[in-house]
């Protein structure tokens, strides 16, 4: 695994965010081209082709320097955990039928997405996502694996 710098302080993770690769319907990654320190647009689409109250609440909750952890399901691959990204953005943006906030990419898996970790190994296998909505890491279901993040980073 790969990260550019030493220094990850944990307690910045604040939250999980379930991403796909839509159009690819889980057959490609998303943010796949990303790099380390690369700064990108995270989305949070709606459904319904239509940004609600609830999409906006939900991507204003996270503040600048937060850190969020990417997971994705893929269909070859399986649920992954693929980025932790910093928020870098003070505002989100509405494009379409989606929001976006700039984030950076702090880490992600040296070897490719198919050896990143497993979500269940990081978060453990109570948890299961629901939408591409924030969740805090601090969800009672969530069981974060510190010393599988440290071995990481």
């Amino acid at each position: 695994m790969s990260f550019k710098s030493n220094i990850l302080n944990l307690a910045r993770i604040k939250y999980l965010k379930l991403v796909s690769h839509v159009e690819e319907k889980r057959m490609k990654w998303a943010y796949e081209n990303q790099q380390i320190d690369d700064e990108f647009k995270l989305h949070w689409q709606s459904n319904s082709g239509k940004v609600k109250a609830r999409h906006w609440a939900n991507v204003n909750k996270v503040k600048v320097g937060e850190l969020i952890i990417l997971c994705q399901n893929h269909r070859e691959h399986g649920h992954k955990v693929t980025h932790i990204v910093e928020v870098i953005g003070d505002r989100p943006q509405q494009q379409g039928n989606k929001l976006v906030r700039l984030v950076k990419a702090i880490w992600i898996p040296k070897n490719g997405y198919e050896q990143a970790p497993m979500t269940k190994d990081v978060i453990g296998n109570q948890f299961s996502f629901r939408s591409g909505l924030l969740i805090n890491i601090n969800c009672q279901t969530i069981k974060l694996n510190q010393s599988l993040l440290n071995l990481l980073i």
